[in-house]
């Protein structure tokens, strides 16, 4: 299941917009070696003992540490486990510690160094002139709605399926019609927003005008302020007290779940870090020069938390030797929707490539594994 929903992330949206290589180095390489150097706070955490060899691994902490995003959440969670370890009194737990102070030194080393600022004014000139003179709560608000606007328009298909499934939870395993109304507002909110090009085409068609425009702004009120006059309008306002609903509900039928699922409390931990991996990032008007990108881990931790909550109740569906039919149809249903992303994805690439080769401004050559750019001048490469 886990393997549907990442590949319902649909990183090809995500790593596109900068390029396969850039992207690729600075986003999916930090990440991986992030999610590395957290197995041996797992085997801590499971009071194991953890092998010499595994402090061979700091090379590739220095990788996941040099990235802000990762260097941020690496911070908090090596943070959170010397806490841990204080409690359990473990004191010869020296990775988390070590792995606490690479994080405190890369974030130091960061923050102070002149190519910081630099890239700050830069990305304020260029992508939001008057960033600076928002206030914090503004600029949290603002990123709260973009957030939103990542994975429940722009990449929704991870989060709408997410919805889905605690809907569907909560609907066949609780009999309180609010608890049910908790959390179909989520799924709810986020399927129209999947069907925000259907539903515009079809008050055009039928030629519902004023309505059109009306959603037709709505929708665009998803996208945040305008970078030119950043103050809040009705609709801002409406906007950001509709996706915080969401979200609280969203959050909520985690919670109503809990009686079945007692592993809630490490869902709301992984979701809260992919959050603040991206809400973090409002000191910079970076976040908008990146695009969707700083969202990444918002994706996994999405991804991560619906595979556990998943397979604990297919698991007591196995217990109970239930036969269910409409959990057979939801994982058929997930199994289409992840071949029909990849597919998507591999026209798109195969267009991009087949685009690049006609524009005759650059070919690609493979040469024993090896990708090499030449430019084409004339009829020369």
């Amino acid at each position: 299941m886990l393997v549907f929903f990442l590949i319902l992330c649909n990183f090809d949206k995500i790593f596109a917009a900068a390029g396969w290589a850039t992207t690729t180095v600075n986003y999916l390489y930090p990440m991986t070696a992030m999610f590395i150097s957290f197995i041996p706070l797992k085997i801590n955490a499971d009071r194991q003992k953890v092998h010499p060899i595994i402090y061979f691994l700091m090379p590739i902490v220095l990788l996941a540490v040099n990235a802000e995003i990762f260097c941020l959440v690496t911070l908090l969670v090596s943070f959170g486990d010397c806490l841990r370890s204080l409690w359990r009194k473990e004191h010869n737990n020296y990775y988390c510690w070590i792995l606490l102070s690479m994080s405190i030194a890369s974030v130091t080393f960061i923050i102070t160094s002149p190519a910081f600022s630099s890239q700050y004014n830069k990305c304020e000139l260029a992508y939001f002139p008057l960033y600076s003179q928002i206030s914090l709560v503004q600029k949290l608000a603002m990123a709260v709605v973009n957030m939103f606007n990542y994975i429940a328009i722009v990449n929704y298909k991870v989060f709408l399926m997410g919805t889905l499934l605690n809907f569907f939870i909560v609907y066949k395993t609780d009999r309180n019609f609010w608890y049910k109304i908790i959390a179909f507002i989520p799924f709810f909110v986020v399927f129209l927003c999947s069907c925000k090009e259907i539903l515009l085409k079809l008050l055009h068609y039928f030629d519902f005008n004023i309505l059109y425009v009306y959603v037709q702004d709505s929708f665009a009120a998803f996208g945040g302020v305008s970078v030119k006059d950043p103050h809040y309008t009705l609709m801002n306002f409406i906007i950001l007290s509709v996706v915080c609903l969401v979200l609280f509900c969203y959050l909520l039928s985690f919670h109503i779940i809990k009686k079945y699922f007692r592993k809630t409390n490490w869902v709301y931990i992984i979701l809260s870090l992919g959050f603040i991996s991206y809400l973090i990032m409002v000191k910079s008007p970076t976040i908008y020069a990146s695009w969707i990108r700083p969202a990444i881990l918002v994706y996994v931790a999405i991804a991560i938390s619906e595979t556990l909550t998943f397979s604990h109740y297919y698991g007591q569906m196995l217990y109970k030797k239930s036969k269910d039919y409409s959990l057979i149809i939801l994982i058929a249903l997930f199994v289409i929707l992840s071949i029909h992303s990849l597919c998507s994805q591999f026209v798109t690439e195969f267009r991009r490539a087949q685009q690049m080769f006609d524009s005759g401004e650059s070919r690609v050559m493979v040469l024993n594994g090896l990708h090499l750019n030449k430019l084409v001048i004339g009829d020369k490469i």
